[in-house]
This record gives C-alpha cells, structure tokens and sequence, in this order.
C-alpha cells in the first residue's frame, strides 16, 4: 500500500501521525482513559440500570418476611464444680484423647448441627405444627398422605424437608480463643425462635450428660439382672424350704446372727453332728465364696469396661461400707484413688499458675508434663485393676466351685446320718443366704443410680436466648445498597458489551486506524436554535432566511463555519503551488452530509475571490438546489442530453459572491451512463477551464457507481463520513472502493461531530465552543 502522503498529495507535516504508543506509561494511561470513555458515553445505560437493581432489591427487600434472629451463648467447660467429678471427666478425656480444646469446641459444634439433636429439639417444641401455620411464600408444605400420624423418625419425606428449613436457620459459632459457642436461630416469630434456641441447648445438655453416663447405666444394668435372677431363687428356696417344713412337720425358726437353724414347735433335736458342722461351715463358706465371686464379677466387668468414673465410684462405695477394710480387694482401689486426687490438685496447681504467672512461663511446661505423666499412670492403673479384678475373678470362681463340689461330697454324708434335720437346715441356710445376697447387690445397685444421679454436665448457659425487637432481615438499606453496587457493575459490563457491538465511527483517529488515510477536516453537529433556546425570534434577520445547513451564509462565526474554513486550508496546502481544481465530493451512504459540505465549502473558496462551481451530479436524488433556494427545473442532466450553452442553467448564489451552482435537472432513467459518458467529460473539462475551483456533488460510493465513474475524471475525491452513522465496514470498503479505481482520494471530512460527547472529549481533551462567537446577540467570544 503507498504512503498516505503520496497517495494524498498532502505534505506530511499534514498528515497525522500513526497511533502506536510504546507499552509503557502511555498505553496505560490511553487504555485507562478509553475505559472512562466508554464509561462517560454509556452513562445512562449504566445509570439505568443501577437505578433498576437498585428498586428490585429494595421491592424484594419490602416483599420477603422478616426473620427474627436470637442467640444463646453456652460454654463447655473443662472442670466441673465438684472436684471429684471433675478429675473424673478429666480422666475420661484424657484417656479418650480430647484434650485438644479446638477439637472439643468443634466436636461439640457438629454435635449441635447433627440431625438427631435436631429433630428431637423439633419434637420438642412442635416445629412441625409452628410451620404449617406459619405464612410460606411457596405455600405450606403438608405431610404426604402416606405419612401422616408417624413420628419424624419414620416420616422420611417430612423429616428430610423440616431438616433442611430447620438447618437453613440455625448457627452455631464458636467464638475465637473461647470455649464459647454462639448458638443463633431465625424465624419469624420471635418468641417461637428464642423457645427453640433454649429447647436446643437444653436437650443437647441432656444428651451430653446421658452420654457421660452410659457406661454406668450399662453396669447398673447388668446388676439389675442379676439381681432379678436372685429374686427369683430366693424366692425358690423359701418355697422348698416351706414345702419341706410341710412335709417333714418340721418347723424352722431363723436366727439373726448365725447361720445354724433351731428347730421348734415339733421338738426336733439340733443338729450337733461334726458332719452337720461342717456341712454348716461349708455353707458358710460357699456363700461367702458365691458373694465374693459376684462381687469380683461385678468388679471386673466394670472395669473392663473402661469408664474409670464408674469404677472409682464403686471403689469409693466399697471403702464408704468397710471403712477400716485393708484386704488386697480394697487395696487394689488405693492408687487410682490417689492419682485422681493428685490430678486434681495439679489441675487446680496449673489454673492457679495459668492465671498468675500467664500461658507462656516455664513452669507450667512442667505442670503440663506431671498432668500428661499422671494421666498415664492413671492409664495404666485402670488397666492394672482390670488384669487384677480377672485374676480375682478367676480365683473366686474356682474357691466357689471347689467349695461347692466339698459341700456337695459333706452333704450326702450328712445325708446318712439325718436326712431330714440336715435338708431343713439346708434349706433354711440356703434361703437365708440368698435372701442376704439379694439384699447386698440391691443395696450396691441403688448406689450406683445414686452415682449417676450426682453426676452433672459440663455444659453451662452464659446467655439465654430473648425474643429480639427488630428483625435480622432483610435489611433494606444493605440491600438496596448492594443492588446499586451490582448494578453498576453490571451497567459498566453492558457498557463495555455495547461499545463492542458499536461498530460506528464516531473520531477521526479511528478512520485514520482503519484506512491509514488522513481526514481533512471535522465538522461539528450543531443546532443553532436548539442551542440557543427560546431566542429564535431573535435571531438575525439573514439566519432566517438562509436554509439550514448553509453556515458561511447564515452562521459565520459559528463552529460549522470555522470547521469549513479549517477544511478549505486544509484543502489549499494539500498541493502548494497547483491545489486541485475539480474535487468530488461523496459519501458511502445516503444522509451522511455530502450535499451541505460541498455548498459550505465552496462558499468558503468564493469568500476568497476564487470563482467556484458547485456543480450538483446527484441525478438520482439532488438536494444542492435547496441549499440555494433555486429551482430544480433545468441542469446538468439537460446539458449532457443537449447541445445547449452551460452558461444559461449556472446560477449565480446571490448571498456569495463568485459562488455559482449547477443543478441537477429533471432525473433521467440512465444517471450511470450520462456521467460516464464524453459529454460528461467534456463538460467537466470546459467547467474546469471557466472556474478556478469546481466542487462536484455525487450519490453515495456504496449504493451506485456513479462516483466510481467519475472519480477517474476529477484531480481529487474527498469522501464524507458522518460521526456515529457510518460503520466501520462501510469506512472500509469505500476506501477500498476508490484505491482499486486508482482514483487520488484526498481524504475524509468527519460530519457531525458530536463535540460534547465523551468520545471527542477524550480525543482532542476540550470542547473547544468558547473560541467561537454568537452573532445573535452581537458579541464575539474570545
């Protein structure tokens, strides 16, 4: 492709520089001001739809249901009140590895999130019916006909929708550094969401303390059904006892403080016999024996369990009914009591120090290590008592069967001797020795409740859940705010969007981009009567009169006029020495300014003495003769179909002198071949000889080829665009047009430049409309 100066024929100090900027500061700063731009030229899009955002946010504010938030704060707390329990749950942590007080806050959080905890909370406050009665957007949600009357735990559509609403309102924070957690619900009954958040708390207490004593429920339990078991044979043995009496007529009164049986009523002798005595003291040892082996059952399935809470209660029951026992069975409980009581009294050691001396002093390293050490002696202490309590329970079973199988052998013995004295003794003994049984597991049964009764959760209530005055949301002005804030950005997104499918012309640097060819000049839009309102009737009296469009003639210090003269300079130094003497003007689409630049520039050359013609060859639609008030009866297209004198249809403009104009003529059927013909020709070359300076007027470049014709003819072409109407393809292919006809294109002429606008603005950075004058009211601009 040529230079744009040779192509032209401008000198190249008047051709504009290429715009490529360095990718430094400067491309920066364009690419940031072309942002602004775009921004600036769709602000009512943007503004627009801001506002809308904005009022849907606000309507939907105003249209949703308040919900009301409350909150309860509890604490889990790493001591309980009571000493003993407290080393007792700290034994229990430790050994079940919680010690880390992060984990056991976020254990206990996901334990108030849980399904469970939450559908028994549910059930508790009657969620389900508050729901059906409350106001839904989406309407009611009713049970499933099949559902209907089962409990949440078996309704499983109704329990899976009731979770998912209840989850939906409930929060559970905990609070940095704490072992606080903030438990928060929302509803839109106040009353009804503090009722829930207190129902919740509640049950998760009992739950956790239910939890903590399961083991002990477990070994209650187990006595509980061995002691049902011994009612059972005690109450078997006092029925043999009593059938034998009534058998033998024998009548057997029971003695407190032995275990040997008088006999009464029917004379019977006492039983004196050594066989009778050993049977007596076997039956003794054998119950003593059973009770042992019991006793040391119950022990080591306790502590087999590993709840050494259990097991120290049992141990410290044990010391409380034989306080100055000092056996082995009793023993083997010493040291674990002892560890427990040294870990408490470390524990309150390290709190002490914690809040005296702070968390970061050394010594409480070494308290940390004697807790970590003790809580592995106290370990190894329950498993200690577990391998003791088997071999104990191991022993006992053996003594109980060695004993019975000798108080078997002693018992037919006795058998011969006296049959019915040593079977109602037996029978009496045996009833008397289970009936004693029963009433020691009993006694130790009701303890053990008693143990679980004491015992108390760790869970505390810092801040009970109040119904609240004003509800959490929505929050009007938030939400309003946040939808003018996405509004604009979706505004500045739509912008960007719209001035990417804007595909129009709107400044000369962008022509300049796309051709490489220079524009000669740019004409601003301008209305003056629009800009001067309610001031028309006192305009001069040549600006009425003049036609619109005609602003050398009407509006000489307007913009358009000062634009037309910057475009004649223009013109005259494009060729120093020998400017061109026959320019056609055009454009690539109709309605783009053609007609009223070729009359305004040719006013502008006859200001200077120079004779032109504006010569109108838009046979097809002519609009040149308005301009001058003239008739269109007679012109150029009765020239080139006759032999007639050119001189008598020229009209001389009688508001500018050495100002002549051709009119088109009457439209003939073939606009085409009379521009193209020789008469053509051969007019334009005697109007080129006559005058110094003739503008010709032609149709549009991209509609007919009627100025492809010519501009083979003409020393120039001079195309006009107009600002924000021509599209980039057009710009382009027009260009084009003329470069495949080697015609000398002289450059563009921006039409209607919109001078307030953001693009000119950020192009040429001011409006530029001080520097010309109003000549309605008589006064000059500086």
């Amino acid at each position: 492709m040529p230079s744009t100066s040779k192509k032209s024929g401008i000198p190249p100090a008047l051709v504009p520089d290429s715009l490529a900027l360095p990718g430094g500061l400067e491309s920066e700063d364009l690419s940031f001001r072309q942002a602004i731009r775009v921004v600036r030229k769709r602000k009512y899009v943007v503004l627009w739809l801001a506002l809308v955002c904005g009022f849907l946010a606000l309507a939907v504010s105003i249209i949703l249901r308040p919900y009301y938030s409350t909150t309860a704060t509890i604490e889990i707390e790493k001591q309980q009140s009571d000493p003993m329990d407290s080393a007792l749950g700290q034994l229990a942590g430790s050994l079940g590895g919680s010690d880390d007080t992060k984990t056991e806050i976020q254990t206990q959080v996901s334990v108030l999130q849980s399904d469970a905890l939450a559908i028994r909370s549910m059930e508790r406050t009657h969620y389900e019916d508050h729901q059906k009665h409350g106001w839904s957007l989406f309407g009611s949600s009713a049970r499933l006909p099949q559902e209907k009357g089962l409990p949440l735990s078996e309704a499983s559509a109704a329990r899976e929708s009731l979770l998912k609403q209840f989850s939906s309102h409930l929060t559970t924070t905990p609070i940095l550094d704490t072992r606080l957690i903030q438990v928060t619900f929302e509803d839109p009954d106040p009353k009804f969401a503090a009722s829930v958040t207190n129902a919740l708390i509640d049950q998760f207490t009992e739950d956790r303390l239910s939890r903590r004593n399961s083991s002990t429920v477990q070994a209650s339990e187990w006595m509980s059904g061995q002691i049902a078991d011994l009612n059972k044979q005690v109450e078997a043995a006092q029925q043999r006892l009593i059938d034998y009496q009534k058998q033998s007529g024998l009548i057997v009164f029971p003695t407190s403080g032995s275990s040997s049986t008088q006999q009464g009523g029917s004379g019977a002798p006492s039983v004196s016999s050594p066989v009778l005595d050993r049977l007596g003291q076997l039956n003794k040892d054998l119950v003593i024996a059973r009770e042992v082996r019991i006793t040391r059952e119950a022990i080591y399935r306790l502590a087999k369990s590993g709840d050494s809470d259990a097991l120290a209660n049992m141990a410290e029951a044990q010391i409380a009914t034989t306080p100055g026992d000092t056996s082995s069975q009793s023993g083997m409980f010493s040291s674990l009591l002892a560890l427990r009581q040294q870990q408490v009294a470390l524990k309150l050691q390290l709190a002490s120090a914690l809040q005296t001396y702070g968390a970061k002093n050394p010594h409480l390293v070494d308290l940390d290590t004697q807790l970590g050490e003790l809580d592995r002696q106290i370990k190894d202490e329950v498993q200690r008592i577990v391998n003791r309590a088997g071999l104990d329970y191991q022993m006992a079973q053996k003594t109980e069967d060695g004993l019975q199988k000798a108080y078997d052998a002693e018992e037919q013995e006795a058998n011969k001797v006296n049959d019915s004295q040593i079977r109602l003794a037996v029978l009496q003994q045996e009833a008397d020795s289970t009936r004693m049984l029963y009433q020691d597991l009993y006694t130790k049964l009701q303890e053990s409740k008693l143990s679980v009764g004491t015992q108390s959760s760790n869970v505390s209530v810092i801040s009970s859940a109040l119904p609240p005055a004003k509800p959490a949301h929505p929050k009007k002005v938030l939400n309003t705010a946040i939808g003018l804030a996405g509004g604009l950005f979706l505004g500045v997104i739509m912008a960007f969007v719209l001035d990417t499918l804007d595909d129009s012309v709107v400044t000369s640097m962008q022509v300049e981009d796309l051709t490489g060819i220079p524009v000669l000049g740019s004409i601003p839009q301008f209305d003056y009567t629009s800009r001067l309102p309610g001031r028309k009737n006192h305009l001069p009296a040549e600006a009425l009169a003049s036609p619109s469009g005609a602003w050398i003639t009407s509006q000489p210090n307007s913009q358009p006029a000062e634009a037309y003269r910057a475009l004649r300079t223009t013109l005259l130094l494009s060729q120093p020495g020998s400017p061109p003497r026959t320019i056609l003007v055009t454009s690539s689409l109709p309605k783009e300014g053609k007609s009223t630049t070729t009359y305004n520039l040719a006013a502008c050359f006859a200001i200077l003495g120079t004779r032109v013609l504006a010569l109108d060859a838009d046979l097809r639609k002519p609009s040149l003769h308005r301009l001058t008030r003239n008739s269109n009866d007679r012109g150029l297209s009765n020239l080139l179909t006759s032999s007639l004198d050119p001189a008598d249809f020229i009209i001389q403009d009688p508001q500018v002198e050495n100002l002549s104009v051709l009119p088109a003529g009457p439209t003939p059927p073939n606009p085409a071949e009379l521009l193209g013909s020789v008469a053509f020709a051969n007019l334009l070359d005697r109007l080129s000889r006559e005058y110094d300076l003739v503008l010709i007027d032609s149709p549009p470049a991209m509609l007919v080829a009627d100025s492809s014709i010519m501009s083979a003819m003409v020393d120039g072409v001079m195309v006009v665009l107009r600002s924000e109407a021509t599209t980039r393809p057009a710009l382009t292919r027009v260009a084009e047009t003329f470069r495949r006809n080697k015609a000398n294109l002289l450059g563009f002429v921006l039409n209607a430049v919109d001078t307030r606008s953001s693009e000119y603005y950020y192009s040429y950075g001011y409006y530029g409309g001080e520097y010309y004058g109003d000549k309605s009211n008589g006064k000059q601009k500086s």
